[in-house]
């Protein structure tokens, strides 16, 4: 599943991991939403999981660990690599002029270095932000109980942030910008 790059192929391990940069936050937020509704009111989730802090926490930082990987993978390399991981989603055929063309819709993840140095940029940042919002949180007692909240919306934030990063075309830009928003 390793990608090809126009002016060199880089065949790295790390690239069929670079799609959970996306993904993992994306399943935290269910995740958390899920154990927020069902723990409320538990000790150990508000107490221990900071009500979802840690799962979040826990998920950015192996956000951030890829990332540094892929920018390993990246540093010393020339100035035109790219990479990209090309996932086909629908395989079907347009009529055009009596003949059928076939035609495929796919997501796809584009790497050279300005992603990996921006990606390493939003993912240090929200991990950051997860590490500041578990000490802020837990001390305001307006939104006692519903912190969960915050941590789920939050790391479906943060995918649309890493996957904007991420995306290879303008379809999955806007798609990932509406996630974000």
């Amino acid at each position: 599943m390793a990608g090809t790059g126009s002016n060199a192929i880089i065949d790295s391990d790390i690239m069929q991991f670079a799609p959970l940069i996306i993904l993992l936050p994306m399943l935290a937020f269910p995740v958390i939403l899920f154990l927020g509704r069902v723990f409320n009111r538990n000790p150990f989730w508000k107490d221990t999981m900071k009500e979802g802090g840690i799962i979040a926490l826990v998920v950015m930082a192996a956000s951030l660990i890829i990332s540094l990987l892929l920018i390993k993978d990246h540093i010393g390399g020339f100035a035109g690599i790219k990479d990209s991981v090309d996932f086909l989603w629908l395989n079907s055929s347009v009529y055009n002029g009596g003949t059928l063309e076939p035609i495929s819709f796919g997501f796809g993840i584009y790497i050279d270095h300005v992603t990996v140095m921006l990606l390493f940029v939003a993912s240090f940042l929200c991990l950051l932000i997860n590490i500041f919002s578990i000490g802020y949180m837990n001390t305001d007692p307006i939104n006692d109980n519903r912190n969960h909240r915050f941590y789920a919306e939050f790391v479906l934030f943060c995918s649309g942030m890493l996957g904007m990063v991420l995306a290879d075309s303008f379809l999955w830009l806007f798609i990932f910008w509406e996630i974000m928003g």
